[in-house]
């Protein structure tokens, strides 16, 4: 089932995604933004992580279409079936941020994981200097749970990881 929006839709990642994908996935600028680390990843490597990514029960993820061409990645991941609970995270590529389109990303895989998944609570980790994202995260609703202090090392210092949540019923008053 596609998820259409306004002005993107999300839909299952098909080959013809690959290259877009691993651009992202190689991108400093994106790299210096998400938690995690960068390695350069090859054609084959994003072959492999799509194929992958297809058998997963835990996870559910969305190539982002905006006029016809892939421009991004929203995930639902390490979804806990029993207790109701998943990650959420977005990566777009740079040409496409700054149009609210993460909002729009974001709210309909809200919408999906709380209204069609059932789940109960969806959690985000943003790095702490990542303004456009925590900023997008409030917007959506999310409050910030926690901090972690200086636990991702990104450029050559350690950062604090930023937690935020949503519960449902939260998100059925927004």
């Amino acid at each position: 089932m596609n998820i259409i929006g306004t002005r993107v839709t999300l839909r299952a990642i098909e080959q013809k995604d690959d290259e877009m994908l691993l651009d992202l996935v190689n991108s400093p600028i994106i790299e210096n933004s998400v938690v995690g680390w960068g390695f350069p990843v090859s054609h084959e490597e994003q072959a492999i992580w799509r194929e992958l990514t297809v058998k997963r029960t835990d996870a559910v993820k969305f190539a982002v279409e905006m006029q016809g061409e892939c421009v991004g990645l929203v995930v639902l991941d390490k979804i806990d079936w029993k207790n109701r609970r998943s990650q959420i995270g977005i990566k777009l590529s740079p040409k496409s941020q700054g149009k609210g389109i993460g909002q729009e990303c974001l709210r309909l895989t809200i919408k999906y994981a709380f209204c069609e998944l059932n789940l109960n609570k969806l959690e985000a980790t943003v790095l702490e200097y990542n303004e456009k994202s925590k900023n997008m995260f409030i917007k959506c609703g999310f409050k910030e749970e926690g901090r972690l202090k200086e636990s991702i090392f990104k450029g050559d210092s350690y950062n604090d990881l930023i937690i935020f949540g949503l519960l449902n019923r939260d998100f059925k008053r927004v």
